[in-house]
């Protein structure tokens, strides 16, 4: 039987013709090498031939065809069409080709590659121009012996992730370039050696993408070993010298590097740049340093597993705003790492250097290196030196510094020793370093108020000791050339020591040397980023004793909510609290002691930066409360006198609350009001968050209503109450209660540029100062006022009862009721049809007009004034509806609003287009205050074009016209070119009906006419 015989025998010779559609390469499992077997190839192909002979040789001849050809994501044009034949045991050879690229591969009898061409185009962005070009990619390669010689132009390099298997910690890096050179593949073991250059490389987070960045280098790969020898990378103007190797073991790779960075011949500076190896080397913080890995390693599920933050559906307008957010996000972010460590982030570390290092790595061990480095001009955030000189070596964790110095002219700091390990020491010696680098750092635990400018030289001497998790530090510092506020200091002196991550000092200066010293004692905790151990407590403490200009360390006490400006006075403070590191601030402040003033000027941030002067009074500070005695002074040309009691942190029932008489003076609250105000409040709640009620006259002045409509939109957290103390004593904004705003003459409510109205009436506020968390209720009435729209402006009409209502869930969001007039100009166009046997269909031509009539435009508002804001921008809402007389509907309403810009153009009077779109921006505001002034229903600014029929040709002017309604039919108007000698035209116009109109004008001279106007709308 046949299925008892040998198959191959059975069937013989065979002579088959082949057509194969679609086949997908993807699912071929072609013949790759082990090394290769990762390549990811992709396309459908078509085949068209005969296959014959027998099982054991088989001949294979005919056409090919490959589309949408890709091998490891590089792209082939998308048809390549060619020969394809194979004759067992004499080999296979392949020609195919499309519009640019093309593929060339003959194989030997047993299949290697003899020779191959690839060619082909690929579109890259140039750098320089930003435009498209054609890179032209090329490798082809012919075989000697045993060997495969390959030369390459423009390669990618991120090909060899595929080709060849890298070992782990560099596959995980990000590898792009285009090479070129000359290579050798042993094609039995896939080992590569040779000589290359790649432009633009790529490796991990460094980058070199300028115009001449490239890496040249002597590479071997073999078994899994990758050398590098004779390695340079020359990145800008910055070169660095690279030899390496990198070795799998069966614990893992074993890795080590020498990086060698020269000094420019023309000026001695080092050619490398310190961010490029911090970046390189993927050290982002301290803590990166101490790593045992040569790159970090990542939980792929945990980093990639990240929350959508963006609203792709949403339409745009939502998705800027939602940008915004994002953007408020990161910076807040930003700050709260920053304000994490006293230090600058490594990613600021920057400067020039040059020198030798070495690296080595070894699997299950920390990283080791010796250094020899001198470096120019470093800069790590606002620290910066000028000459730099680092010698030591890292070895398990513990780094060594034979010397590290940094110099700047005479400044200077010099620490020799070891960090890390159960046991370090070292000596740390500080010369001349200005005291505003001292006053930055001690900024990032305690906010300095700015009104305390330290000046002079630091000099200071230091032990280390301790381990790396419980470092220890004890020294002296003292001020040379000290000043205070610009005040010299004779003497400033002091000591300090740290220990279990607590810093205890204390420091006495002396203005002269009859003064008495200005003492400071404290002990604070803080734990610096390397270490483990923590402070005992959180508790902080702070002796003061202070007298005249050293009162600005007032501003301490209120987290300056308050800045002490100048004056006499004296005060004695013992400050306790807590000190939270994770944010470096100071909290559960208690300061007992007293303070008197005379004379001074303080500025306090609600106030918004103008200062309160001509300060006198005294002021008790009893354990947790204020008790103002008696204050007062003078703001904004008005008197303002304060006396009571109110707490620092803790609320509490007070017998004699804080209250405050204003004067007659003018006040700017940004984003609120602007303009004058009198009135009696009484300050509740804290001195750190500090609740405003009372009864206060505005007057002329302006209430701004802008980015209400946005704030409102926000999600708001309640301010529920809380028995966490932490959270009740942590400083809030000031805040409203029944306070109640008289709205009196020449009160502007604006929304710029979109609307202001001049009102009236009463509001009471509630809720935080904080635009978006006011809740004000109340209703105000609406004299006169206008809101642009498009390029119109409508007037309020000022017989209708026009209101804004206050409601506390809305904000500054009013709901309005208000009803706007306009008159614009409508001009009617004649259809034109090509030809009395077109096909087309008669259409509006935009260049042919009729005729000109005056449209009256009523708008109503009802709603949200954040509405308005959406109706204006083009959203449709149910807050504005716009009707006319002759009816029109709103899409043609708000055609006729657009101005004549659309129509001039379109008619080809580009200048007079233009003048239009720029007169509605620089006339309308003067038209508008002149009809107010005048009690006219319209005035017009508006340019025009001023014909002569002599010349035959025509200028651009100037018209205006005065209009008045009489009843809401009729109306007489006057108008006159401005710039032209033409006589005033008087117009009257009188509406009998929807359809009928009738219209006169004359200029009392040689021009008179009247015309009577039917139109029906169907």
């Amino acid at each position: 039987a046949l299925e008892k015989q040998n198959f191959t025998e059975a069937i013989g010779d065979f002579d088959l013709d082949i057509e194969a559609n679609d086949f997908d390469l993807e699912k071929l499992p072609l013949p790759l090498p082990t090394a290769a077997s990762n390549v990811d190839i992709a396309g459908k192909a078509n085949f068209n031939g005969s296959l014959v002979g027998t099982i054991k040789a088989p001949q294979v001849n005919g056409t090919l065809a490959l589309q949408n050809f890709s091998v490891a994501k590089i792209e082939f044009d998308s048809l390549l069409t060619g020969e394809v034949s194979a004759v067992a045991g004499e080999g296979a050879s392949l020609k195919l080709s499309g519009n640019n690229d093309q593929i060339q591969l003959a194989l030997t009898p047993d299949y290697q590659p003899d020779s191959f061409l690839i060619a082909l185009q690929e579109s890259v962005v140039s750098k320089e121009s930003g435009q498209t070009e054609q890179l032209p990619i090329k490798a082809e390669g012919s075989r000697q012996g045993e060997k495969l010689i390959v030369n390459a132009d423009n390669f990618p390099i991120a090909m060899l992730k595929d080709f060849a298997p890298l070992p782990a910690e560099l596959a995980s890096q990000r590898l792009e370039g285009s090479l070129s050179g000359e290579l050798e593949v042993e094609l039995d073991t896939f080992d590569i050696s040779g000589t290359v250059a790649i432009a633009n490389p790529i490796f991990g987070s460094l980058r070199g993408e300028g115009k001449e960045d490239q890496f040249t280098g002597s590479i071997q790969y073999s078994d899994g070993t990758f050398i590098l020898e004779d390695g340079n990378f020359q990145k800008g103007e910055y070169q660095y010298q690279l030899s390496a190797n990198l070795t799998p073991t069966p614990t893992g790779p074993e890795f080590k590097a020498t990086l060698k960075v020269p000094k420019d011949e023309n000026n001695s500076q080092g050619k490398g740049e310190l961010q490029d190896i911090l970046t390189a080397l993927q050290i982002f913080d301290l803590n990166d340093i101490t790593r045992d890995s040569l790159f970090p390693k990542f939980d792929k599920n945990l980093d990639l597993n990240v929350e959508p933050v963006g609203m792709p559906q949403a339409p745009l307008q939502n998705q800027l705003q939602r940008f915004s957010e994002i953007e408020v996000l990161l910076a807040q972010q930003q700050q709260q790492r920053e304000a994490a460590s006293p230090l600058p982030d490594l990613a600021q570390a920057k400067g020039k250097f040059s020198g030798e290092v070495t690296v080595e790595s070894k699997p299950d061990t920390a990283i080791s290196a010796e250094f020899n480095l001198e470096g120019e001009d470093w800069q790590w955030g606002s620290y910066s030196a000028t000459n730099v000189t680092a010698q030591g070596e890292l070895q398990e964790s513990i780094l060594t510094l034979d010397i590290l110095r940094f110099q700047s002219e005479e400044s200077k700091a010099t620490f020799v020793g070891t960090i890390g390990g159960e046991e370090q020491s070292g000596q740390l010696k500080i010369d001349k370093i200005p005291v505003i680098y001292v006053q930055q750092f001690v900024k990032e635990f305690v906010d300095l108020p700015p009104a305390i400018v330290f000046g002079g030289w630091v000099n200071a001497s230091a032990t280390i000791s301790g381990s790396i998790n419980n470092p220890q530090a004890r020294g002296e510092i003292n001020i040379s050339d000290a000043t205070l506020n610009q005040t010299p200091i004779k003497i400033a002196q002091g000591s300090f020591n740290y220990t279990d991550a607590r810093l205890d000092f204390s420091a006495a200066s002396f203005l002269d040397e009859d003064s008495d010293p200005l003492k400071v004692s404290g002990s604070l905790p803080y734990k610096i980023p390397v270490a483990t151990v923590k402070p005992d407590n959180d508790q902080l403490n702070l002796k003061i004793n202070v007298e005249n200009e050293g009162l600005a360390l007032l501003n301490v006490l209120s987290r300056n909510q308050i800045s002490w400006k100048g004056g006499t006075g004296k005060v004695d403070l013992d400050i306790q609290g807590s000190f939270d590191q994770n944010v470096n601030l100071p909290t559960n402040i208690i300061a007992q002691g007293s303070a008197e003033i005379e004379n001074a000027t303080i500025e306090a941030s609600v106030l918004q930066g103008e200062p309160l002067e001509n300060i006198n009074g005294k002021v008790l500070f009893n354990l947790d409360s204020i008790d103002v005695k008696k204050l007062e002074g003078k703001f904004s040309d008005g008197i303002v006198n304060a006396e009571g009691t109110i707490p620092i942190f803790k609320p509490a029932r007070q017998e004699n609350p804080l209250s405050v008489n204003i004067g007659q003076l003018a006040l700017n609250l940004k984003g609120l009001y602007k303009g004058s105000v009198k009135g009696e409040v009484e300050v509740g709640g804290t001195a750190v968050a500090p609740i405003i009620s009372g009864n206060v006259d505005l007057f002329d002045g302006r209430v701004s209503l802008a980015g209400a409509a946005a704030g409102i939109s926000q999600s708001q957290p309640s301010r529920g109450e809380s028995e966490n103390e932490d959270e009740a004593e942590s400083i809030k904004p000031v805040e409203f209660s029944n306070l109640n705003l008289n709205l009196l003459e020449d009160i502007e409510i604006r929304y710029a540029p979109l609307f202001n109205f001049l009102a009236s009436g009463r509001l009471t506020l509630d809720g935080s100062m904080d635009p978006n968390q006011i809740k004000p209720r109340g209703r105000i009435d609406l004299k006169r006022g206008r809101v642009n729209l498009f390029t119109t402006q409508l007037r309020l009409d000022r017989r209708y009862e026009n209101t804004a209502q206050f409601f506390p869930n809305q904000g500054l969001d009013p709901q309005l009721d208000v009803r706007l007039l306009a008159s614009v100009t409508e001009t009617t166009r004649r259809n034109q049809t090509p030809s009395d046997f077109s096909a087309e269909i008669s259409d509006l031509e935009p260049t042919s007009f009729d005729s000109v009539q005056t449209v009256r435009v009523q708008a109503n508002v009802q709603g949200k004034a954040s509405a308005l804001v959406e109706s204006l921008a083009g959203n449709s809402t149910d807050a504005l509806k716009l009707t006319s007389t002759p009816a029109r509907n709103e899409t043609e309403i708000a055609a006729l609003l657009g101005g004549g810009f659309v129509e001039t153009l379109g008619r080809g009077e580009t200048t007079l287009g233009l003048a239009n779109l720029a007169g509605s921006a620089l006339l309308s505001n003067a038209g508008y205050f002149i009809g107010e002034a005048l009690g006219l229903s319209e005035f017009r600014l508006y340019p025009t074009t001023i014909s002569d029929d002599d010349e035959r040709n025509s200028t651009l002017g100037l018209s205006a016209e005065a209009g008045l309604d009489v009843g809401r039919s009729f109306s007489v108007s006057v108008s006159k070119e401005l710039t032209s000698p033409r006589p005033f035209r008087y117009n009257l116009r009188y509406r009998v009906d929807e359809d009928l109109l009738l219209r006169g004008s004359t200029n009392l001279d040689d021009d008179s006419r009247i015309v009577l106007e039917y139109e029906t709308r169907f």
